[in-house]
């Protein structure tokens, strides 16, 4: 007997083991979303996920409000092919690939454009700073109408994170043989 694949669950497990690492809050200036006005607000979360040595992803979900269906198309063409290419010129041979879902459309949501972006890169652990402020948001302003106000950093450590998310899948005897684990993963 097979058990159906429920995208939901699938997210919601995915989405549990992301490390909450900043967010940053953007405008949006395009003349052609709102006659009476060409600000629109958006907000960014941006997580990680390490993998040993020293590789993983960035996680970056996008939630823009939208008052329509014409609006919300002309937002999500934003994520795409060109995001892609810009973003690869700026991050270079560091950059693994880079993976879009719409969880609006997974969600069923109407009014709101959620969009993920994953990107994977070769070397994360201790670069994640660097890599959202110099290179990421940085090469999506530069392709897209956004513009990002500074990222407020949420104060988590990464070996705490990775402490945490190791014992959660796999229950030690010995939590010393965890920490001593994890320093060897991190060096």
């Amino acid at each position: 007997m097979t058990t159906s694949f429920d995208p939901k669950k699938a997210m919601k497990s995915v989405k549990r083991l992301e490390g909450m690492l900043a967010f940053a809050t953007f405008d949006i200036r395009h003349k052609s979303l709102e006659p009476e006005s060409e600000t629109q607000e958006g907000f960014v979360k941006i997580a990680s996920v390490l993998k040993p040595p020293s590789g993983g992803y960035l996680s970056l979900t996008f939630l823009i409000d939208t008052d329509n269906r014409i609006q919300k198309e002309t937002l999500q063409a934003y994520f795409g092919k060109p995001i892609k290419t810009h973003i690869k010129s700026f991050m270079g041979d560091n950059l693994e690939k880079i993976v879009f879902l719409s969880l609006d459309e997974l969600g069923e949501i109407e009014k709101w454009i959620i969009q993920e972006m994953k990107v994977h890169v070769r070397h994360l652990s201790g670069y994640e700073k660097t890599i959202i402020e110099k290179d990421l948001l940085p090469a999506i302003e530069d392709c897209t109408p956004f513009s990002f106000r500074p990222v407020e950093w949420w104060p988590q450590h990464h070996e705490d994170r990775m402490l945490k998310t190791m014992s959660d899948r796999m229950k030690f005897s010995e939590p010393d043989l965890l920490k001593r684990i994890v320093n060897w993963m991190l060096r």
